[in-house]
């Protein structure tokens, strides 16, 4: 007969792999998922102290396919081939975000659905995905701070030498705009109309405008062959909260938010709305109209529309709500 643990070690066994490992019930405005070049995929969640980065198991994976009801033969083949691909279809899909992933409901300690993620000894590995549902209250609301700088911008100026030190000189602060969210207007006598109304905001952007602003040029002045020279306006911002570094990327996501209730749609070259990531963060309505409408005493002659030839047409089309 064979002989096996006692149960007093067979306890104590038990009790060491409970206190190694943890489970966490996370927001889905606090979770993203990541994957590199390689195919290794990784969950980020918005902690506390900052983000905190979980490898993925086999196991996990395949559970996290199923919740998003994506065939995992799909899911794989995105992983190694179309890695942006996977990660777009995992964190934006509409559709499967509202199976385990998004916020049900905005008010305080409404019921909402979550992530439950078991986490491995080492605590850097998730091996378990749960959907589960519970109550519980939403994180005290923090007003984020919006202070916009706008400055003329025309597609042959550069960063460097123009349009960095021109924002320096209207009060942009430099070491701060590499978090920033930025609006690109229209700044002559056109503006675009859109479903609801008209405004002159023909792109919404997050990041570093200098390290974007070559292929922003490329569309500026297809805009330029239309109607002709005109100057463009652009305006950033540069939201902090503290111990939460991607508070631009959330207010990124509320202008798109806004932008679509007031005209419609997403701003002209924008080809998707984006998903928030802090939904306590408030800001105020008046900051963020600013930019994306027009502003009083404004006399706009016309109002461009893109037809089926224009190569701006697709993205246009892509978000009319």
């Amino acid at each position: 007969m064979k002989s096996g643990r006692s149960l007093v070690s067979l306890a104590q066994e038990l009790e060491r792999q409970l206190s190694s490992k943890k489970d966490l019930v996370v927001s889905s405005m606090l979770l993203r998922h990541d994957t590199n070049d390689e195919g290794d995929t990784r969950l980020v969640i918005e902690e506390s102290g900052g983000p905190a980065h979980y490898g993925i198991t086999p196991l996990a994976r395949r559970q996290l396919a199923e919740k998003l009801k994506i065939p995992y033969a799909y899911f794989e083949r995105m992983r190694h081939e179309q890695p942006v691909l996977l990660d777009r279809n995992v964190n934006t899909c509409p559709a499967s975000l509202a199976c385990c992933w998004q916020l049900s409901a905005t008010q305080p300690a409404a019921e909402i659905e979550a992530c439950w993620l078991s986490l491995s000894p080492l605590d850097d590995w998730v091996f378990g995905v749960h959907c589960i549902r519970r109550r519980n209250s939403m994180p005290t609301p923090v007003v984020v701070p919006l202070r916009w700088t706008c400055v003329e911008w025309h597609p042959d100026e550069t960063w460097g030498k123009t349009l960095l030190p021109r924002l320096i000189e209207s009060g942009a602060e430099k070491d701060r705009l590499d978090r920033s969210v930025y609006v690109i207007r229209l700044a002559g006598n056109f503006a675009i109309g859109y479903p609801k109304g008209e405004s002159p905001v023909a792109y919404v952007g997050e990041g570093s405008f200098g390290s974007r602003i070559s292929s922003h040029k490329k569309w500026a002045r297809l805009l330029e062959e239309l109607v002709g020279e005109f100057m463009f306006e652009v305006c950033v911002a540069t939201p902090r909260i503290k111990k939460q570094e991607n508070t631009y990327l959330d207010c990124e996501a509320v202008l798109l938010q806004r932008f679509g209730e007031r005209f419609g749609s997403a701003p002209l070259w924008n080809k998707q709305f984006e998903r928030r990531r802090f939904p306590h963060h408030q800001y105020s309505r008046e900051k963020l109209d600013y930019v994306l409408g027009k502003r009083s005493g404004a006399k706009y002659k016309w109002a461009l529309k893109p037809m089926k030839s224009s190569p701006f047409y697709e993205s246009y089309l892509k978000t009319h709500l």
